[in-house]
């Protein structure tokens, strides 16, 4: 909700919280939140992450300061997991289901979204705008 970041940063900012387990607390000015960044402090599923009954933070599970980095935390049903480019350009991050305690077939769903993106054995990529994060639950 900050107007010193964009909404992919908003995005990102958002979905490594949840993982995490953070408090969502605003340091900004709420009359005056614009409509797109409200709409990421507010969506019901990216809460419910970071609200999660079984209380587990998350951690960063691979990736580094110049590659794409995968966040995970386990959560009721599923994994919470949040793809995050800290780099200036678009970047594919891949996710091994493997990292996350996956294997075999894996549904995928869109937190950002709220929609099931499918069905994915192994691996799941999303390509990732700059200083954002793709933000998915996956079940088996």
């Amino acid at each position: 909700g900050n107007d010193c970041i964009t909404e992919d940063e908003a995005r990102a900012q958002m979905a490594i919280w949840s993982v995490m387990a953070s408090p969502l607390i605003m340091g900004n000015d709420l009359r005056v939140v614009p409509d797109a960044h409200k709409a990421i402090l507010l969506n019901k599923e990216a809460i419910a992450v970071n609200q999660d009954a079984l209380g587990k933070a998350g951690k960063r599970v691979s990736g580094g300061a110049s590659t794409g980095q995968v966040w995970a935390r386990t959560v009721s049903g599923g994994q919470a997991v949040a793809l995050y480019n800290p780099t200036d350009a678009a970047l594919g991050v891949a996710l091994d289901f493997s990292a996350v305690g996956l294997s075999g077939v894996v549904h995928v769903r869109c937190i950002w979204e709220q929609k099931d993106l499918g069905s994915f054995a192994g691996t799941y990529e999303a390509t990732v705008p700059a200083h954002g994060a793709a933000f998915v639950k996956l079940t088996q």
